[in-house]
């Protein structure tokens, strides 16, 4: 059998600067070593060397739930914008198989500057976001369709500004 040093409730809870009401708590809880003796009085352990003492027992341990500090993050959204650049790119294809001359210079070029600024915006906001937004293939889908429809206005600017060859 081996030995422990205990002290009374309130010998621990004034050593501690607790309320007795407090220790009891505590060690009801399971969060402070103790056990109730023979006359029902909590007791509270010092030191552990062996078995308890005969005719003690000790208190049945609680579950302790996890502790979260935080609350959970937020689950990732899309973000809006790589959405709407990447709608505005594949609108100014459309725009551009269906016009062409100063039509198509003037609306899908438009559109590219538009889906292209929005692009560009989005991959900023996501990088910002720390996991808060996705969509970043969206974003750079929608900044390649961009980039090859301006490619392709610049070449419809150029071809109407040649003089023309006889």
């Amino acid at each position: 059998m081996g030995t422990h040093e205990t002290v009374g409730v309130r010998e621990a809870a004034a050593a501690m600067g607790l309320s007795v009401e407090a220790m009891r708590k505590r060690l009801a809880r399971g969060s402070i070593p103790g056990f109730k003796d023979a006359n029902g009085e909590w007791r509270v352990l010092l030191g552990i060397h062996g078995d308890p003492p005969p005719g003690s027992q000790y208190p049945d341990p609680q579950p302790v739930p996890p502790q979260y500090p935080h609350a959970a993050p937020p689950k990732p959204r899309p973000s809006g914008r790589a959405s709407a650049a990447l709608a505005l790119g594949i609108l100014s294809w459309i725009v551009g198989a269906f016009l062409i001359g100063p039509l198509l210079v003037a609306f899908a070029g438009a559109l590219v500057g538009v889906s292209v600024a929005l692009g560009h915006m989005a991959l900023r906001d996501i990088g910002r976001s720390n996991g808060r937004l996705t969509g970043r293939r969206l974003a750079l889908l929608a900044l390649f369709f961009g980039y090859i429809q301006a490619i392709n206005v610049l070449f419809v600017i150029y071809t109407m500004l040649r003089p023309p060859s006889f």
